[in-house]
């Protein structure tokens, strides 16, 4: 038994280490220029900066803007699966988690996938103040001005239903980053996607920008819309902080600045009655509803579980509830009613109404990410190429990498799937790791032996 738990612990572990490096890889890009795979691995050898520097790829703004997109559409149609298969509720994974897999995945190492991560966070910086996609994605990732994960969800989920309702993306979209939406189509998502207070504001803001366009008031650009959503949900968010404030200083009876369990107890049964009140309100605002809604009462278990919970957040260790605490644990289970932004979905259980219209791989045209790659990566697999037919004893090695270049640039040429162009360009990509790990090995030997 021992022995069997050893592989599932160094699993474990190894994932721990991938989230932990995934939560921080852009603010470490941010504090520490240079390359990244540095700061995570702390390698005991000074890599060449210069020289990894030119093999980060360089993405036009045209680029970035589908990029962003397609994070956005994997990570819906991702969180909808985890939903669907789990059969309960769960927690889905980041933004900036998902980003950082993304790239995992498409080039199979981590040195690699984290280089071009620096490169994505490079284009963000150079087009956040002019390109308001960019800007959003790049304060769901934490590059700047970062927005919490409730931002996140309530954006996809008014991006899922607009989908849904449009067909899907239009190839302007897909190719070109570039989408005009009907007004009423876009007043539709909202009003089927976010809290019944807050599609008020968003409708009128929606018809607002619309109006000031150069279309006339019948169609509003996709990157207005989602600039809208962020916009006036981060407004709603801060009177939902001031509404939990509110409650917790009126929970607070003694007045000493934490709650007790009859305290809490008492604010999230009040919490839950008003929120079934809100969602009756709701229900007989949607005229195409056809049944009551059932009241959800908070049972005892419930609140003992809610307080547990609260209080090991706390900062007092157990011995009382902060504010901090409070409103943390009541966005977390929806019961932040009181304010016009209650999480989209704080279930996530409940995206499955926000299915999106994808299925299996999504759309969208990777070449153009091979083929910015492979140009700077070119050079450097000629590099290795030589040091190869330099080496006898390594003919065999030359003789595969010489075969995956050749397959791997007949795939770009005949722009086929993308899906077998990343197995070959990733297995290219460990023979220049395996060439570059010997040449920092003989480096290292060379300044022991000095």
């Amino acid at each position: 038994a021992a022995v069997a738990a050893v592989p599932a612990a160094a699993a474990a572990a190894a994932e721990e280490s991938k989230h932990a490096v995934a939560l921080k890889w852009a603010r470490g890009v941010q504090q520490q220029p240079g390359n990244l795979v540095v700061i995570q691995r702390k390698e005991p050898f000074e890599r060449d900066r210069g020289h990894y520097q030119t093999l980060m790829m360089e993405f036009n703004s045209t680029a970035l803007r589908t990029l962003v997109m397609q994070i956005w559409c994997e990570k819906m149609v991702a969180d909808v699966e985890d939903a669907e298969k789990s059969g309960e509720d769960v927690t889905s994974q980041s933004l900036e988690e998902c980003t950082y897999d993304f790239f995992l995945s498409r080039f199979g190492l981590r040195s690699a996938a984290e280089l071009q991560l620096r490169a994505l966070v490079d284009a963000i910086q150079r087009d956040y103040s002019k390109d308001p996609r960019v800007q959003v994605f790049g304060r769901l990732i934490g590059v700047a001005q970062p927005l919490p994960a409730d931002a996140c969800r309530t954006l996809l989920a008014f991006l899922s239903q607009l989908f849904r309702l449009t067909g899907g993306l239009g190839d302007s979209e897909l190719n070109g980053g570039q989408s005009l939406l009907p007004v009423d189509i876009v007043t539709r998502a909202i009003e089927a996607s976010c809290p019944r207070r807050l599609t008020q504001v968003l409708a009128t803001g929606v018809k607002a920008a619309a109006a000031a366009s150069a279309d006339g008031g019948y169609r509003i650009d996709l990157d207005v819309a989602v600039s809208l959503v962020v916009r006036h949900w981060e407004r709603a968010s801060e009177v939902a902080a001031q509404d939990l404030g509110k409650m917790f200083s009126e929970a607070d009876v003694n007045g000493d600045g934490v709650l007790t369990y009859d305290e809490f107890s008492a604010v999230v049964r009040a919490a839950s009655a008003a929120q079934s009140a809100d969602q009756f309100a709701d229900q007989l605002a949607d005229e195409s509803a056809t049944s009551q809604p059932a009241t959800t009462e908070v049972t005892a278990r419930t609140c003992k579980r809610l307080f547990r919970q609260a209080l090991s957040s706390s900062s007092l260790h157990g011995s009382g509830i902060t504010p901090a605490a409070f409103a943390a644990t009541m966005r977390q289970h929806g019961l932040d009613c009181q304010s016009a932004v209650a999480a989209v979905s704080s279930a996530q259980g409940r995206q499955l109404k926000h299915l999106p219209p994808f299925s299996g791989p999504l759309a969208f045209d990777e070449c153009p990410m091979l083929d910015g790659s492979w140009a700077k990566m070119k050079a450097t697999i000629a590099v290795v190429d030589e040091a190869l037919a330099a080496t006898p004893a390594r003919q065999g090695e030359l003789d595969a990498l010489r075969s995956m270049v050749e397959a791997f640039e007949g795939i770009l040429a005949a722009r086929t799937p993308a899906a077998a162009g990343w197995a070959l360009y990733r297995r290219i990509l460990v023979v220049h790791a395996a060439y570059d790990q010997r040449v920092e090995i003989g480096q290292m030997a060379a300044r022991t032996s000095r």
